[in-house]
């Protein structure tokens, strides 16, 4: 075996750690979304670190959205869908 063959046989922690990384995030979420109790914790949390601090926007007033970014659909399109149905049924 070369020592080619060897290095690149290799699995970086990056990537061995990556799907437990996913795991513990997925769980935290589902705990989140799950327990009531934990949310109202968190933000209890989070008003009382930042209740000092005033939130200034990077953006200028005047400026609804970073400049640059591709415009994203608001919707999935099935309010359109619906109503094209329900024109051709009528």
């Amino acid at each position: 075996m070369s020592l080619h063959e060897v290095e690149s046989s290799q699995v970086s922690i990056g990537v061995r750690g990556a799907p437990a990384a996913a795991e513990v995030l997925t769980l935290t979420a589902l705990d989140v979304v799950t327990h009531a109790e934990l949310r109202a914790a968190a933000r209890a949390d989070f008003e009382q670190r930042t209740a000092e601090h005033e939130y200034v926007s990077p953006l200028r007033p005047e400026q609804l959205r970073p400049e640059g970014l591709p415009v994203l659909p608001t919707s999935d399109g099935s309010g359109e869908a619906l109503a094209d149905l329900a024109r051709s049924k009528a």
